[in-house]
């Protein structure tokens, strides 16, 4: 996962036409909106990227106007479009941080700062699980009960050999893939707004498990990924295959992400399947023809391309469009994976989708 605050450096300045009092700086591949002469390139400086929540503290007052925040009680930093440029955070100097913190660039300062994830799909998945039960429903009431049962009975990790839907983003990679994977046939689907899902079964007993993106669920449970399981038949039409398969996916639908889709029902688009006891990730082809075989529904495929645009700012622009499955709503964004190797991606956000839902649509 990304980090949430870095020192980092500032990589470039440059004007933004027609805005005398602000100027725009790169760090870490990314754009922010600084004031004009608070920086210059080369300087250190505490970057918070956007989606997160700094806490209520004095030095983070001027913030309240515009990014208070009920639901996490802080203020929220979004994506935001100003002067036809695109600010991704906000970026303080080091001298917010405390004394004892080695300004280093690269290091990680969340802790420091109390900055936080904003992330609605995660406060959901963390909501207790209802163990449906009339007697298990009276006694979840106690929190210690709570904590024990969900500890005990569904606090497994995602097995060694599979791994949480975390793509990389571009700005991170694009230096990288240029050198070494230029070359590589990749396929692009487009990134899907939604929760992510991961349905398996594992080990000789084949033992069905469900988790959301980052903790197992209460198959029983009434959670959308739990409802969602039992309504496709999830464990029965796993348990058919001649292997132990884990399916990963995003749920859409009411409810979730602001069902920007529009569906009356939740629905699962598929991106990645693993076979749970080797860790082996089927390949393109192979994942198609086992989406088609079962009536899955797959990440729409946008396109199939050698290597990756030349520069950084194509892949950010190529990432913009409508979505394939609303048309009338523009996409998350874009990823791309090797053909051959599912170990070989990355996602490229839409910056006007950023903009766009989280400034309220």
């Amino acid at each position: 996962m990304r980090d949430l605050a870095v020192i980092a450096k500032i990589q470039e300045i440059k004007p933004i036409d027609g805005k005398d009092r602000i100027e725009l700086a790169t760090v870490e591949n990314y754009t922010v909106i600084v004031g004009k002469g608070e920086y210059k390139v080369g300087d250190l400086v505490v970057y918070v990227f956007y989606e997160t929540v700094l806490p209520v503290r004095p030095e983070f007052e001027f913030l309240r106007g515009r990014c208070y925040n009920k639901l996490y009680g802080g203020f929220r930093i979004k994506a935001m479009k100003m002067g036809g440029v695109y600010s991704n955070g906000i970026i303080f100097p080091t001298s917010i941080l405390p004394s004892e913190v080695k300004i280093k660039e690269g290091t990680n300062v969340e802790k420091y700062l109390g900055v936080v994830k904003y992330s609605p799909e995660d406060l959901e998945e963390n909501k207790v699980q209802d163990l449906r039960s009339p007697l298990m429903k009276k006694l979840m009431r106690f929190k210690i009960i709570r904590n024990l049962v969900l500890r005990e009975k569904y606090n497994n990790p995602y097995p060694g050999t599979v791994e949480k839907s975390d793509e990389t983003n571009i700005q991170k990679l694009f230096d990288e893939y240029k050198e070494k994977h230029n070359d590589e046939v990749f396929y692009i689907t487009e990134k899907v707004e939604g929760q992510s899902a991961t349905y398996m079964l594992i080990g000789k007993t084949r033992k069905y498990r469900v988790y959301s993106h980052n903790r197992e669920r209460n198959p029983k449970g009434s959670g959308n990924w739990e409802t969602l399981g039992r309504t496709m038949k999830m464990k029965k039409l796993l348990k058919k295959q001649k292997k132990n398969y884990a399916i990963q996916g995003e749920i859409v639908g009411p409810g979730i992400q602001k069902n920007i889709y529009g569906f009356d029902a939740l629905k699962l688009f598929v991106f990645k399947i693993t076979e749970t006891d080797t860790g082996r990730v089927l390949d393109y082809p192979e994942l198609a023809e086992f989406c088609v075989k079962n009536n899955f529904k797959m990440v729409p495929v946008i396109a199939f391309t050698n290597g990756i645009p030349d520069t950084l700012e194509d892949c950010l622009k190529e990432a913009d469009g409508k979505s394939v499955i609303n048309e009338d709503v523009p996409r998350e964004g874009l990823v791309y994976r090797s053909m051959n190797n599912q170990s070989v991606g990355f996602k490229a956000r839409s910056r006007e989708y950023a903009v766009w839902f989280e400034n309220g649509k």
